[in-house]
């Protein structure tokens, strides 16, 4: 079976994981899933989805959480790519090897054609190590929405 096969994504169940995963850390994430990545502007970068994964992180305000703690999960299907990013808060605590890690779990559910069960391993994933540096505190308010956002 294809990379990326044209199976749907469950909304639902990945913004129920994200709900779950911030009742253990006061981290906040996203998943913005692009059909078809805008690398126009992007084909000098080193990573042009990782690139794009930044700007999509900026353009949803990320960086503006109290902690630095946002993480952003981007996966371009036409692509067949994924990268998760985070916060300058939350990227002192992990390393790129993480985050690659993350991408391998994605990656490896959707060439079986569960995109939706990849992210959701890699919200699990997340949560185990983010809980470690940012548990979730008291006072802790939601402030990202936990919505997946799908760019026809």
């Amino acid at each position: 079976m294809p990379l990326f096969a044209k199976s749907a994504i469950d909304s639902s169940l990945v913004e129920s994981a994200i709900q779950q995963l911030e009742l253990q850390t006061s981290a906040e994430v996203r998943v913005y899933i692009e059909k078809n990545a805008k690398l126009q502007d992007l084909a000098q970068s080193t990573n042009p989805i990782i690139a794009r994964a930044q700007q999509i992180f900026t353009q949803l305000e990320m960086q503006q959480t109290a902690a630095n703690n946002g993480v952003l999960i981007y996966v371009a299907l036409k692509q067949r790519r994924c990268a998760v990013i985070g916060d300058s808060g939350i990227h002192q605590f992990v390393n790129d090897d993480f985050w690659q890690r993350c991408c391998d779990v994605i990656t490896a559910q959707a060439a079986q054609g569960n995109l939706t069960k990849g992210i959701i391993a890699a919200l699990y994933l997340l949560a185990e190590k983010l809980s470690l540096h940012f548990p979730r505190q008291a006072d802790d308010i939601d402030e990202l929405l936990n919505e997946v956002i799908i760019d026809e």
